[in-house]
């Protein structure tokens, strides 16, 4: 299967579909993923600078390690993602679907969470420096670093507790 990158290095793997297919460590820099089924996929560890996964199936995929800053993800199906310890600074995930994925040990400095649906997520993240939160919906099983104030960057609890702190 033939993945197209923005940088003209366009990607053959040998997958004959994506979804559940093994894609680590590969260059995926600036790729063109969006609405692609990337559902289970392990992508750990694999280069997603500037890659575009606006709208893509990416429930119970695997990211550990990716590198994605300036990824667009906005829309992107995520549900049960594990992003652990990914580097995703100034990354888009407008909108998507985040619920019980894991961004344990990541960097999200900058990154644009607007509108996400992050229940039962653990945004466990190692940076966070300045993401934008504004109508982010999150829930008592969010977990966020301690002392973190996720209403104060615009994030709303949809259960009330008073700030989603652990």
């Amino acid at each position: 299967m033939l993945i197209r990158c923005f940088t003209g290095e366009d990607l053959m793997v040998a997958a004959g579909k994506l979804s559940g297919s093994d894609l680590i460590e590969l260059n995926l820099h600036r790729a063109d993923l969006a609405n692609q089924d990337l559902s289970g996929a392990r992508l750990d560890r694999s280069d997603l600078r500037g890659a575009e996964l606006v709208g893509a199936n990416l429930v119970g995929a695997s990211l550990d390690g990716v590198r994605g800053m300036n990824a667009y993800f906005s829309g992107a199906q995520c549900a049960g993602a594990s992003f652990r310890k990914a580097l995703l600074n100034y990354s888009h995930f407008e909108g998507c679907d985040l619920v019980e994925a894991d961004f344990s040990g990541s960097v999200l400095d900058g990154a644009a969470l607007s509108g996400a649906s992050l229940l039962g997520a653990l945004m466990l993240w190692a940076s966070y420096e300045s993401p934008d939160l504004s109508g982010a919906l999150f829930d008592a099983t969010t977990q966020w670093p301690e002392g973190f104030d996720a209403i104060a960057f615009g994030a709303k609890d949809i259960t009330g507790a008073e700030a989603g702190s652990t």
